[in-house]
């Protein structure tokens, strides 16, 4: 019973905490991955896949600082892929 206890509590802090770093590295930009998403009206890059709730893909846009819900019936494509980093070298 005392082990059952302790599991829940952990297990809610441990998954509270982790969402909220997530949550922080999505909305800051530090999201080491990108989406792009092909629709039938257009091509959306620099987007950050949440995920998918039910038939509906949950899309964080870092440009506009806000969240789009699209059903996946409307999406052609989705790809997902690392951010392009700079290398910035040093010369001594």
């Amino acid at each position: 019973m005392i082990h059952s206890l302790l599991l829940l509590v952990y297990a809610s802090v441990v998954s509270s905490w982790l969402g909220e770093k997530r949550a922080a590295d999505i909305t800051t930009g530090d999201q080491p991955y990108t989406s792009i998403l092909r629709t039938e009206a257009g091509t959306r890059g620099d987007l950050v896949l949440l995920g998918r709730l039910g038939d509906t893909y949950a899309l964080w846009d870092h440009a506009k600082k806000t969240t789009t819900l699209l059903p996946a019936s409307d999406i052609t494509s989705l790809e997902i892929a690392l951010k392009a980093t700079s290398v910035v070298l040093g010369t001594k």
